[in-house]
């Protein structure tokens, strides 16, 4: 996307991640680095970074508090932060918790999350770590469409009349990303 003029850096606390990473990037002919670190403090110095981007990361952290600091440390002064976290269910949840009371659990990861909150309980931890909030949204009822894969076998496996809708769509938006290869 940025060719060679923006310098990108991977980090992951799981050297397999890291090195299938590494294999990829050298697959697709891209340029960036890749660096395993222990899950404690970041191996860069201060003012670091101008962005960061984390996805689904903070649900697998330990020290949640810690590692935010830690973000706040290595980026630079008017730097940008894009997070992309798992949360609790809470009331922004309508579509994951109408479909977990009928069976269907959309989080195909839920036993690796150790560290879950509340739209509110995270937005008062990113700003007790200096951050500021420009906007924060809720996205789980894009999963229903970007990533049909994971609610595929829980949908399918319902028995409830109320999910057939939901068990078409899914199951034509599953066919379709298995076609397209998105």
């Amino acid at each position: 996307m940025f060719g060679h003029g923006a310098e990108v850096v991977g980090l992951d606390v799981i050297q397999m991640q890291v090195d299938v990473a590494k294999l990829r990037v050298k697959e697709y002919g891209l340029h960036a680095e890749m660096y395993w670190y222990e899950g404690k403090q970041f191996p860069f110095s201060d003012n670091t970074f101008d962005a960061i981007y984390t996805s689904d990361v903070l649900g697998h952290v330990e020290n949640v508090p810690f590692w935010l600091d830690e973000i706040h440390r290595v980026l630079r002064p008017g730097g940008v932060v894009a997070m992309f976290a798992e949360s609790k269910l809470g009331k922004h949840a309508t579509f994951r918790n109408w479909l977990l009371k009928n069976g269907i659990n959309t989080d195909p990861h839920a036993e690796y999350h150790i560290s879950l909150y509340s739209k509110q309980e995270l937005k008062e931890l990113v700003l007790g770590a200096d951050f500021d909030i420009e906007e924060m949204y809720s996205s789980v009822w894009a999963k229903f469409f970007v990533h049909p894969d994971e609610l595929y076998p829980a949908l399918q496996r319902s028995n409830s009349l109320k999910l057939v809708p939901f068990k078409w769509a899914n199951a034509a938006l599953y066919w379709l990303k298995k076609k397209t290869h998105p």
